[in-house]
């Protein structure tokens, strides 16, 4: 596991999110804003979030997604931001597929140290 990586996983973890009870992409992009993520448009940027929760109710690997997102433009940091953020308001149902990981990553963190 990079640094870069280490660094986005424990960022998210600092990012414990209660989840929304309904999809508002402009709460998103709204949290990304006070955040700090850059983006060139609303409208990519929404698809980009929404396009994290289509991946993640299709089974996809977390790091994978982030690695998609990186070479997006984004940084690792945006990154792991733009998924716990796309989770909190437009996919609450897979709050408990990045908590797992979260845990999953923080244990491997632990184990290495």
């Amino acid at each position: 596991m990079t640094i870069l990586r280490l660094f986005s996983v424990l960022i998210g973890a600092a990012l414990l999110f209660a989840p929304a009870a309904n999809a508002d992409p402009y709460e998103f992009v709204a949290e990304l804003d006070a955040r700090g993520v850059y983006y060139a448009d609303i409208t990519t940027v929404i698809d980009d979030g929404k396009l994290a929760c289509h991946q993640l109710r299709g089974g996809a690997r977390i790091l994978d997604m982030m690695d998609d997102i990186v070479d997006g433009g984004y940084t690792g940091i945006e990154s792991g931001i733009l998924i716990r953020t796309a989770v909190k308001w437009m996919c609450p149902d897979q709050q408990d597929v990045v908590d797992a990981f979260t845990r999953e990553a923080i244990a491997a963190q632990q184990r290495e140290s």
